[in-house]
């Protein structure tokens, strides 16, 4: 009887997964449709959030992936989570940059004991933002 389940635990050693799936497998186990990335295109970047802050309205931001957008009229980034707005910052410094920036890009820093700085390039300009925690 052990002899058996040796020999069958061999066999399935040897089967390839894909073909009993029907999708193709890689050696990790993971398929093609896993592999995407799972954060759509978009000229807004996405922010990764560690740790808990407040925006300029002391409203609460947990911590989290979020895409920046920066809104011209109103002067202000927002940190927003699929369709809702999460946090609202209003921006304390604009600089024009010489180049085009290709890609959009946000990054945090933090810069005191209750401070976050938040970066925002796009296009021709960079935005500086500062967020409570």
């Amino acid at each position: 009887m052990l002899d058996l389940l040796i020999m069958a635990g061999l066999f399935i050693s040897f089967v390839d997964p894909e073909e009993f799936s029907g999708h193709p497998v890689y050696h990790s186990g993971v398929r093609d449709a896993q592999k995407i990335d799972p954060l759509p295109d978009s000229e807004f970047p996405y922010l990764f959030l560690t740790i808990n802050a407040y925006d300029d309205y002391n409203k609460p931001i947990a911590p989290g992936f979020y895409q920046v957008r920066y809104i011209k009229e109103k002067n202000e980034l927002n940190l927003i989570e699929g369709p809702k707005v999460i946090g609202r910052i209003k921006v304390s410094k604009i600089i024009k940059l010489d180049k085009k920036v290709k890609i959009a890009k946000s990054q945090t820093e933090i810069i005191s004991q209750d401070k976050i700085l938040l970066e925002f390039k796009l296009e021709n300009i960079k935005v500086y933002a500062v967020l409570k925690y």
